[in-house]
């Protein structure tokens, strides 16, 4: 294995509300004419634009080429020129994952460097919940994407595998 090629999940949530407020856009319409219908569409359609582009036009992808010992972070930004940024293999030490804290927390991939001072996120994932019920608190469990990821990274690379150190804040990043 020449390449190790980690795309970036794409996250799903605008489409979510995007979802879940059509139906009141719906009912103001039928409640309050056109103008509501006109008034909510002039709010929400430029929002669904901008997210849909940046869904399409904006992939991110972090490619680890064995060969040439380098971690290649391609991404390109909604409105602008596609950057690529390239690091030595021998910089990094540790391949970790952890959990975001928040109220939508997001599962993080990401090499660490020889002093542990700083890290290059590789990939962010949904993560993954296993709570018993609606109502009972989600615990902190790895997604399965993620632990795949880190797993065969540090196997590949050769690199010290942290393990998943469940929810904390994200620290220093490379860019």
């Amino acid at each position: 294995m020449e390449k190790i090629e980690i795309p970036w999940n794409a996250h799903k949530r605008m489409l979510i509300v995007v979802a879940v407020f059509l139906p009141f856009i719906f009912c103001a319409f039928l409640t309050n004419g056109v103008s509501a219908f006109v008034f909510y569409g002039a709010v929400l359609f430029p929002a669904m634009l901008i997210y849909g582009w940046s869904l399409w036009f904006s992939p991110m992808t972090t490619e680890i080429d064995l060969s040439a010992k380098t971690v290649v972070h391609r991404y390109r930004p909604v409105f602008g020129k596609g950057r690529i940024k390239s690091y030595p293999l021998n910089q990094f030490r540790y391949v970790r994952s952890y959990l975001t804290i928040g109220r939508f927390p997001v599962n993080v991939v990401e090499l660490v460097t020889n002093s542990g001072g700083e890290a290059l996120c590789l990939t962010k994932l949904d993560p993954t919940t296993n709570a018993k019920s609606f109502f009972s608190v989600p615990r902190e469990i790895e997604a399965e994407r993620a632990k795949e990821v880190r797993e065969s990274v540090a196997s590949t690379c050769g690199l010290v595998d942290q393990g998943f150190l469940g929810c904390r804040m994200t620290g220093y990043q490379m860019h």
